[in-house]
C-alpha cells in the first residue's frame, strides 16, 4: 500500500494505492472518502481514472492522471481541457 498526500483548492487530501481486484484509488479529504476507479496504467506507475463523486467538493468531476516519481504530481482534465495539477506534500 502507497499513500501520496496532495493540497489542492480544498485543502490537503491523500491519495492510498493498494493492490485491489477492482483497479481503484482511495481517496482522502478529511472526513469524506471516494473511491476512483484507475482506467490507465502505463507500466510505469502512471496511473489515470474518473473521479467519481468529486462534483460534491469539486462542482464537477475530472479525468485524473497521478505522476507517482518524486515530487508526485496529480493533473485534471473536465469537459474544457486542463483544469490544474496538484503537487506532493509531506504527510
Amino acid at each position: 500500500m502507497t499513500t501520496l498526500n496532495f493540497l489542492g483548492p480544498t485543502g490537503k487530501y491523500s491519495l492510498t494505492f493498494e493492490a485491489t481486484e477492482d483497479a481503484s484509488v482511495s481517496v482522502r479529504f478529511g472526513k469524506v472518502s471516494l473511491s476512483w476507479s484507475i482506467e490507465v496504467a502505463d507500466g510505469t506507475g502512471v496511473v489515470s481514472g474518473v473521479t467519481r463523486g468529486a462534483k460534491t467538493l469539486w462542482g464537477d468531476e475530472y479525468w485524473f492522471e497521478v505522476e507517482p516519481h518524486h515530487p508526485a504530481r496529480i493533473s485534471y482534465w473536465g469537459e474544457n481541457g486542463y483544469s490544474r495539477t496538484d503537487k506532493e506534500v509531506p504527510p
